[in-house]
């Protein structure tokens, strides 16, 4: 799975208390036999605390409950009790419950001054920002929190908020930054000798490192945090994660059989409502390994368990890696109707996302406008209050003086009035066609790209039915020529522009696609975009696309046989005088002489050729480690 998929339970944790029915039998019959609610109170908070760890439902209705009679006693711990709930939430997951939570606690703390409960409320309002990929959002409350803990002197806070900062950078692909402030984050947590904080910490800069990437240095980080939780006695099932984080790093070292048993130490020390996230993950790793291991049946029923849980808890960001990998292996096992149903489902669920994160835009961008145009309107109603009450004291003085210079005056105003009214109609005419128009054109893009998307999808479905491989292979090049346009038009509709792509996010997507499309060949060769964010014309857009899915199909075709591991970068920048160089490079075994006079004579290189010349383009190839192609051409229409 990619690496963004990684839950952080560990950090919502409840008690790490192990306790035993006895227990919870003692306490419920001291709640039966209470007799008033201020005595109920701590006992309904304990039995929540201790059902964390058993049933998350259990434990959220002994926190509401205490909640109601904390609100009704004004109990100066209620903000507890409100992060209490929101936690039991947040791992259900229910973000939106949590939040209401979360911000309540956070409002109780700044109306009653408590800082540390306000930085603690931050962090897990940026909690929520963060699993609801909220990046920038999660940042600015913990650097909020941060600033609070610093002014307070609070070290294990500020340890835990470094922590925090570094995995919103690591959710936002920054393992420079993300690295520096796990290492802030332990470096205070040893000195302080803040063993629990410790284990968060390692856990953090284990993340930065599978971004850098670095297996072992990984696995490293995320063993120190096991050792570390097994030291402090922490329950099996309160490090699973970290298991599983530990496996994610042997699978990216290669070492299988090792991942394989700390996913299945995931799976065997869960078991309870608080941990289904956690099992999910584990056999969807589960799944990926045998993948890896091309042991297809084995790999298909772990995805399928982890894909049956992600649909209960309706985790739809996963289910589109999800149910892509089990279209691959259906795909690898010749069941070609069952991979074509789960690749719609892929397809569904991903146009689905995309669609709500645009309503979300639009709806913050609606509160925006709405927010600037009451402030706008109370600007002008003081504005008249204050003309009204100077022209009033002004005819009070000298009215017999004013009323021919009023009369002027009224009938200008009028004349003005009338002149407003009418270039105000104008400009709202002009308006609403300008905004007609384009969404018009945003509408012929989309439908464009619905066209080119059934055509591609009309070529996947012959392809089932063709035996010939040259005839086959010619069909999918088809199919991928035809993806990389629509993505263009997709850009286009989806973006704030609509005479211009960012190119650096449609390769990234591009690339994803093409390695997608070949399954488990590309499992082993990483893609990296190297590059700045660069927008170019429609009309280069596309010529520049299709050369990009020919040169890296060329690559996974032929450059790394027999499952080699490999890389293959890519970039485009322009220079202060508009010189693009486009730069599509790979690792592989390189060509020979004669394979390379047999290469040039196909098509995807004669039309390689052909749109390097439509660009008015020069370029040159190296098969030095590999191959390198580099193309250079002017930009056309300066788009940015």
């Amino acid at each position: 799975m990619k690496l963004y998929i990684t839950f952080v339970l560990v950090f919502l944790m409840g008690t790490t208390h192990v306790f035993s029915q006895n227990d919870v039998d003692s306490l419920k019959r001291l709640l039966n036999s209470a007799t008033s609610p201020a005595k109920k109170l701590p006992i309904l908070v304990q039995l929540g605390n201790i059902m964390e760890n058993e049933d998350l439902a259990k434990a959220k209705d002994y926190y509401l409950s205490a909640i109601e009679i904390g609100e009704q006693l004004k109990d100066t711990t209620l903000y507890k009790m409100y992060l209490n709930v929101g936690r039991v939430f947040a791992n259900t997951p229910n973000y939106d419950s949590a939040s209401v939570y979360f911000e309540k606690a956070f409002q109780y703390c700044v109306s009653n001054g408590i800082l540390h409960c306000k930085a603690r409320s931050l962090m897990m309002k940026a909690y929520v920002s963060r699993e609801t990929s909220k990046l920038d959002e999660s940042i600015e409350f913990n650097l909020e929190a941060l600033s609070i803990l610093l002014e307070l002197k609070d070290s294990i806070g500020i340890a835990r908020a470094y922590e925090e900062i570094s995995c919103d950078l690591y959710r936002k692909g920054k393992a420079d930054e993300a690295m520096e402030y796990a290492l802030i984050s332990i470096d205070i947590a040893e000195k302080v000798n803040a063993e629990p904080q410790l284990i968060y910490s390692l856990s953090a800069a284990g993340n930065a490192a599978l971004l850098i990437p670095d297996g072992k240095l990984a696995y490293d980080y995320y063993d120190k945090a096991i050792k570390q939780s097994i030291k402090l006695g922490y329950p099996e099932a309160n490090i699973a994660l970290l298991y599983n984080d530990r496996g994610n790093a042997l699978k990216y070292q290669g070492r299988f059989e090792d991942a394989i048993l700390d996913y299945k130490k995931v799976i065997a020390s869960t078991g309870n409502s608080r941990m289904g996230m956690a099992e999910a993950m584990a056999e969807a790793n589960l799944g990926d390994v045998y993948m890896k291991m091309k042991d297809y049946p084995q790999a298909l029923t772990y995805k399928l368990k982890s894909v049956k849980r992600q649909e209960e808890a309706g985790m739809k960001s996963n289910l589109i890696e999800n149910y892509l990998h089990i279209s691959n292996i259906y795909e690898e096992m010749g069941n070609y109707a069952l991979s074509l149903e789960f690749h719609k489902k892929y397809s569904a669920i991903k146009d689905t996302i995309m669609s709500t994160e645009k309503d979300a835009k639009f709806s913050e961008l609606l509160t925006k406008y709405e927010t600037v145009e009451k402030d706008s309107r109370l600007a002008v109603q003081q504005a008249q209050i204050s003309r009204q009450s100077t022209v009033q004291l002004a005819i009070i003085g000298v009215v017999a003086a004013l009323i021919f210079i009023l009369f002027l005056l009224y009938r200008n105003y009028l004349n003005k009035q009338k002149l407003n009214a009418a270039l105000s109609k104008t400009n709202s005419l002009l308006g609403a066609k300008n905004n007609e128009n384009e969404l018009l054109l945003k509408e012929i893009h989309h439908r464009v790209k619905n066209n080119l998307q059934t055509i591609s999808s009309l070529l996947n479905l012959q392809s089932a039915n063709i035996s010939d491989v040259g005839a086959l292979e010619a069909v999918k090049e088809s199919q991928s020529r035809v993806s990389s346009m629509a993505l263009i038009h997709q850009k286009l509709y989806q973006g704030e522009r609509l005479a211009a792509v960012e190119m650096k996010d449609y390769f990234n997507t591009m690339g994803e696609s093409i390695f997608d499309s070949f399954g488990i060949k590309s499992l082993n060769v990483a893609f990296k975009v190297e590059m700045d964010n660069l927008e170019l014309d429609v009309d280069t857009a596309i010529p520049v696309g299709l050369i990009v899915n020919e040169l890296i199909t060329n690559s996974l075709k032929y450059a790394f046989p027999d499952g080699r591991e490999g890389l293959v970068q890519l970039s485009l920048n322009a220079d202060q005088y508009q010189n693009i160089e486009l730069k599509i490079k790979d690792n592989g075994i390189g060509i020979n002489a004669e394979e390379k006079s047999v290469k040039q004579s196909g098509f995807g290189t004669r039309l390689v050729q052909l749109l390097t010349m439509q660009l008015e383009g020069e370029m040159e190839q190296s098969t030095n480690d590999g191959i390198t192609t580099i193309i250079r051409f002017k930009r056309g229409l300066k788009a940015a």
